[in-house]
């Protein structure tokens, strides 16, 4: 498991290192041509492309996708245990059946007092 976590960050690595070449305009004609069309596939891979490109500084992209990539880890790694919606709504359904059996408890004995 270990080796297929360590290579694709090989494989992420080469491919961010040829984005970083093609954004600097550093590669080759064909390599760039691969990499065009492959961004050109979708208006979301478009976009991100465009903002890429906004970066002035490739050692301040180079820092952003490395400071992305710490938090994403991160947030994978974290192992707290949530609570899904399904045990709180259970909580809340318990906690208005106890409301309403006390309300019916007091209203009994309201009753029964009076008479």
């Amino acid at each position: 498991m270990a080796d297929k976590k360590y290579i694709s960050s090989q494989k992420m690595l080469t491919e961010e290192e040829k984005l970083i070449e093609y954004l600097n305009n550093n590669l080759p004609k064909p390599d760039a041509q691969k990499i065009e069309e492959a961004y050109a596939e979708s208006d979301f891979t478009k976009d991100a492309l465009e903002g890429l490109r906004a970066f002035k500084h490739p050692k301040s992209l180079t820092r952003n996708v490395s400071r992305l990539n710490k938090s994403l880890h991160r947030s994978i790694d974290d192992k707290s245990p949530r609570r899904s919606p399904a045990f709180s709504q259970l909580i809340w359904f318990i906690v208005a059946v106890i409301l309403i059996l006390l309300l019916l408890i007091a209203g009994y004995a309201v009753i029964k007092l009076r008479i």
